[in-house]
Formats: structure tokens, C-alpha cells, sequence
């Protein structure tokens, strides 16, 4: 009873953040420069928001029932390519078929079949798979265009986010070793957590230019879902509440960006 409370207050939080930042977000398309950037942004954020209404509800009526494919994956796979979209308004660039790009592909194809793994559900997995490879390329590829890490960082993140994937596999062929597996993925998972926080803290208080403030935030965003979906219980909870802080983060990014 008090993971379900949970799950509702936090739940709540997010909706009342995601409100804040969609109200901020549509005050500056209105009084500002009319950016696709932030066209497509708050767009996302709708989308945010009508999934975690969704969620809300779901914790509400039935939260203790499994839950099939449903219609907040719509308002996810939405807010996937919007937020891509607004990152392509910026790097405009052709992605290339680079090293970065098979590995991010290779990365997040290995999580959509942990998704299959764990729920069986092959229809899900087809249907929200295309949006959901696409944002993480597209994420990296802003990530490398913007040159906001040194190339010993990107090798850093690529082997946490590896060695991450390469935990979960063992813990569904080792089920016997499964406590001492998740355990050390989920300390991976918030130990990556925090160097994407410092990664992003280091970038604003350095007033970074827009563009790399705009990759990093939306990596991190990007970093802390993966970091939902992979955790159970507690864990996710902990880890809803740190994605919670990245939606602003995008948010700043993106007014920045506009006011340039």
C-alpha cells in the first residue's frame, strides 16, 4: 500500500511540474519568438501530460493489475518524436551511419527486447520501438554534433549504458544470481544518473551555448526514462523522481536556445 501511495504522490508531482513547465513553455511561444524548437517542445509536453494523467488514473483504479498496451503509449511514442523533432530544429544535419549512431541503435534495440522478455507483448514492442529508436539516435547524434563532451566522456557514458544492458540480460539467464545483479545495475543506473547530473550542472553554471545545454538536457531526459523503464518498485520511483528535475532542465535549454 505505500509503493501504490507512492506511485501517486510522485505521479502527481510530475503532472503538477509538467503543467508548470507547459504553462511557461506556451507564455514564451506567446510573448516571444514563434521557434519551432518551442512549437514542437510544448507540443512534447502535452503529450508528457496526457501520459501521466493516464498513469495517475491507472495508480488510482488499478494499480495493482497488469497493464497492456494502452493509450499512454500513444501519447509516448508522440512525445518521443516531438522531442526530436525539436532537437532536429536545431541540429539540422544529416544523421550519418556512424560508429555512434549503430551504437545507439544497437542499445536501444537491446532494450526493446528486455520490454519483449519481461511482458511478451510483441505488438507493443513493434509499435512503439520505431518512435523510441529514433529519439535515441537522434539524442546522441545531438550530443555528438554539439561537441559538448570530450570523447573520453562519450566513452564513458557508452560503457555505463552497456554494461547497464549487459546486467539485465544476465539477470533473466541467471536467475539464480538475480539480487546481486540488480543490485549492481541499479546502483549503475543512478551512478550514471549522477554523472549526467553533473555533466548538466557543469554546462549551465560554465553558461554553455544553447545548442549543448539543449543535447545535454534532453540526453539526460533521455538517460532517466531508460532509467525508469529498467527499475522495479522503489527503484523506479527513485528514479521518476530524478526525471522529474529534467523536464524543466529541457525547458531552460529550450529557452535559451529561442532567446538567441
Amino acid at each position: 500500500m505505500a509503493y501504490e501511495s507512492g506511485e501517486v504522490i510522485v505521479t502527481g508531482v510530475m503532472i503538477v511540474t509538467v503543467i508548470l513547465v507547459l504553462i511557461f513553455t506556451i507564455r514564451m511561444l506567446v510573448r516571444g519568438k514563434k521557434s519551432m524548437t518551442c512549437v514542437y517542445f510544448a507540443f512534447a509536453i502535452i503529450s508528457m501530460l496526457l501520459s501521466e494523467f493516464y498513469w495517475l488514473t491507472y495508480d488510482i483504479l488499478r494499480g495493482d493489475a497488469r497493464m497492456p498496451f494502452a493509450a499512454n503509449e500513444f501519447a509516448e511514442m508522440a512525445m518521443f518524436l516531438l522531442l526530436a523533432s525539436s532537437l532536429r530544429t536545431v541540429f539540422t544535419e544529416r544523421i550519418r551511419i556512424d560508429a555512434a549512431f549503430v551504437l545507439t541503435f544497437l542499445y536501444a534495440l537491446g532494450n526493446v527486447f528486455l520490454w519483449v522478455i519481461w511482458n511478451g507483448d510483441w505488438v507493443e514492442a513493434l509499435l512503439t520501438a520505431p518512435a523510441y529508436i529514433y529519439y535515441l539516435v537522434t539524442v546522441v547524434f545531438a550530443l555528438c554534433r554539439s561537441h559538448a563532451l570530450r570523447r573520453g566522456e562519450l566513452v564513458m557514458i557508452a560503457c555505463l549504458a552497456f554494461s547497464s544492458l549487459l546486467l539485465q540480460y544476465a539477470e533473466y539467464l541467471f536467475p539464480s544470481a538475480h539480487n546481486v545483479l540488480g543490485l549492481s545495475n541499479y546502483i549503475l543506473l543512478f551512478t550514471s544518473l549522477g554523472v549526467w547530473a553533473f555533466l548538466l550542472i557543469r554546462a549551465f553554471s560554465a553558461g554553455k551555448e544553447p545548442h549543448i545545454l539543449l543535447a545535454l538536457t534532453f540526453c539526460t531526459a533521455a538517460w532517466a526514462q531508460n532509467t525508469m523503464y529498467m527499475c522495479a518498485e522503489w527503484w523506479y520511483l527513485a528514479a521518476e523522481c530524478l526525471y522529474v528535475f529534467t523536464v524543466p532542465a529541457m525547458f531552460f535549454a529550450v529557452r535559451r536556445e529561442v532567446a538567441e
